[in-house]
């Protein structure tokens, strides 16, 4: 199998934990979000169903941050 995207999202989710700005760590999110976790992407990684609902629930409250604590 090829698995290149893990790799990459691996690589991304590391270098977004290590981000220590917080705008910028939202913008990484953002990224990594639309990137690896939007089904639509070509470099899907595949994730269990509830750590995909809560990104998507995740994603969404960024769009409209009104709804949105701190």
């Amino acid at each position: 199998e090829y698995s290149l995207e893990n790799l990459l999202a691996w690589e991304t989710l590391t270098d977004y934990t290590l981000e220590p700005n917080p705008r910028k760590r939202v913008e990484s999110f953002i990224t990594m979000a639309d990137t690896f976790f939007s089904e639509n992407s070509p470099q899907h990684v595949n994730i269990i169903h509830p750590t995909q609902s809560e990104l998507s629930a995740l994603r969404q409250g960024l769009d409209n941050p009104s709804t949105q604590e701190d």
